[in-house]
């Protein structure tokens, strides 16, 4: 179990940091994330 929910964290965090870079699905967890930080245009 916390082998696999380790690896799921690491998965994710690579994840939210290359899409985040790319600004594909940053902007949207940015959005859910944190609203009070509207950087958009």
């Amino acid at each position: 179990m916390t082998g696999l929910f380790v690896a799921g964290a690491i998965g994710f965090g690579l994840g939210w940091l290359v899409f985040g870079q790319h600004s594909y699905s940053g902007d949207y967890i940015a959005r859910g994330m944190s609203r009070s930080s509207e950087r958009g245009h």
